[in-house]
């Protein structure tokens, strides 16, 4: 019998207050997912299917018209006329902190029930959250055969009920397809 969406929100609320759960996790969980070069190994490796978190970075950048010397900190007054701002926009990998935060905020929003995405997992024990990324967050879905997706949430599976006590399993990057055809608790 699969998980009852109660009992999923239930579970959600118990692992959002478990720091040890969501360090074990963070410890135990491969990194493919936190870069780009690692998610192309994968699949370099014989995975059909591997996403990767980003996160988003803007800041001001000034390039001296002189010469073309590039700052990231603000000239001072006196030299600011000889510099040009512009925005830099670019996406990093991330880390264990990085996981952490996407963990948590999935989490966070499964417990409470917002914009949350609750689904049926491979086994009557496990089910899927997926939630929207939080801000500055992202990710993308590769493929062997190229056909790529921006990924738009936050996907976590759970594990709770019978023999087990609950706890995270895994979690990725998902395209909004993910959720298709897939079983929506209740």
């Amino acid at each position: 019998m699969a998980v009852k969406l109660l009992d999923a929100i239930a579970a959600a609320k118990a692992l959002h207050g478990s720091v040890k759960q969501l360090v074990k996790n963070v410890q135990l969980h491969d990194t493919s997912h936190w870069s780009k070069e690692k998610a192309q190994a994968e699949i370099a490796g014989g995975k059909p299917v591997c996403g990767y978190y980003w996160k988003k970075l803007v800041r001001d950048k000034w390039t001296r018209s002189t010469d073309g010397d590039v700052r990231y900190e603000k000239p001072t007054q006196k030299r600011l006329k000889k510099y040009n701002k512009t925005t830099e926009t670019s996406y990093l990998p991330i880390n264990a902190n990085g996981c952490w935060i996407l963990v948590s905020h999935a989490l966070k929003c499964a417990k409470n029930n917002e914009d949350t995405l609750f689904v049926e997992g491979n086994t009557a024990t496990r089910f899927v959250i997926g939630t929207p990324f939080p801000a500055d967050y992202g990710g993308e879905t590769l493929r062997d055969d190229d056909n790529n997706e921006a990924c738009t949430r936050v996907a976590v599976v759970i594990a709770t009920g019978g023999n087990v006590n609950t706890q995270l399993v895994t979690h990725f990057p998902v395209a909004g397809s993910f959720f298709n055809n897939k079983t929506v608790l209740n």
